[in-house]
């Protein structure tokens, strides 16, 4: 396969990506503006629709001209609406939460050591099996999404030999890495459950779970930097 197959390979893919966060966000929202009664989530899609177009709009420019500043232009925009906020929705607005609602935190604690951001649009306790789970499904799809965009703008730069190239990782060091990191949020919501309740039995599990999430991170960096990198031309050359 060639450079620019894998070019349009990942662009077909990164569109897809992009829409189905979008397609989740929306159903998650309008989902909770209804269960909720509160309006304000129902004009979601609309607010959305419209970031959805200028990525996108941007990801065609990008495929027509094949332009790096496009797609310095794209990326960014692709980070800020797309990785950024929705991981802050995700990651704090609802698995977090959903953490300490499942290790037994009172309502009254998590307000004080996991304050919401937006206190109208924030639901503890959980009660909606659905709409956390929609809530929690959009981290799935960032993962995807920053794969897809670093693989995109390394194969990018391997077209262009003289401009300075991102490493290509191992598919085993980024699941290792993503494994950490998962492991860290849990361990994480569990040292806050601690906090909150100063419980034994939350303490030890969240230092096992934070150790893996040290343990596999350490591999992973480790793995990452002994791996040798062969530069795109030699790659092109043989």
């Amino acid at each position: 396969m060639t450079t620019q197959t894998r070019i349009t390979w990942l662009l077909k893919w990164t569109g897809i990506a992009i829409f189905a966060q979008y397609a989740l966000t929306s159903i998650h929202h309008v989902y909770g503006g209804l269960v909720y009664g509160t309006p304000d989530r129902l004009s979601m899609p609309i607010y959305g629709g419209v970031a959805l177009l200028i990525t996108l709009g941007l990801l065609f420019l990008y495929q027509r001209t094949r332009s790096g500043v496009t797609l310095a232009l794209f990326s960014t925009v692709t980070a800020l609406l797309w990785i950024v906020t929705d991981l802050v929705d995700s990651l704090y607005a609802h698995t977090i939460k959903d953490i300490l609602f499942l290790v037994g935190v009172p309502a009254a604690v998590v307000q004080t050591v996991h304050p919401p951001v937006v206190p109208q649009d924030f639901v503890y306790t959980p009660n909606d099996v659905l709409f956390e789970i929609t809530g929690v499904l959009k981290l799935v799809i960032i993962y995807a999404l920053v794969i897809l965009l670093y693989r995109l703008i390394r194969e990018h730069q391997r077209s262009r030999p003289s401009s300075l190239q991102l490493p290509a990782v191992p598919l085993a060091t980024t699941v290792v890495a993503i494994l950490g990191t998962v492991a860290f949020i849990v361990g994480g919501s569990l040292l806050l459950a601690y906090i909150a309740t100063a419980r034994m039995a939350v303490l030890i599990p969240s230092l096992l779970v934070n150790g893996l999430g040290v343990l596999a991170l350490a591999a992973a960096i480790t793995s990452f930097i002994r791996k040798p990198h062969t530069p795109a031309s030699e790659n092109k050359a043989g």
